[in-house]
């Protein structure tokens, strides 16, 4: 998982979670449902930003941001989906050590040849 992304992620999805649950609070008075009902569209925002950025930090498309529509259903698929970025790594670990050990594999023909 990309560490950099991650914590971006948390600087959009925790202040959206923050400011739906304040806007929810604001929108109960009647006087200010509009004002209410705006911080919440701005938290959804944040939201899915912030998933976004979860998304990619996992090796995934940040179109799986929208997934933040959906709330907490929405984190809960984005937490159960694998991360690509260990399986990019193993596979290029995989490949490195199968160059190395064919390169030592090849000197160790030259070696025999002499």
């Amino acid at each position: 998982m990309s560490r950099k992304d991650n914590n971006i992620s948390l600087a959009f999805g925790i202040p959206g979670i923050i400011a739906q649950v304040g806007g929810y609070i604001i929108a109960e008075d009647d006087k200010l449902v509009l004002v209410g009902l705006t911080i919440m569209l701005l938290g959804v925002i944040l939201f899915c930003m912030g998933l976004a950025f979860y998304a990619k930090a996992k090796g995934h498309s940040p179109a799986f941001g929208i997934c933040g529509l959906f709330g907490l259903i929405g984190l809960i698929v984005l937490v159960c989906l694998p991360d690509d970025h260990k399986r990019k790594q193993m596979r290029q670990s995989s490949r490195r050590y199968h160059r190395q050990q064919t390169d030592a594999g090849a000197a160790l023909a030259e070696l025999d040849r002499h």
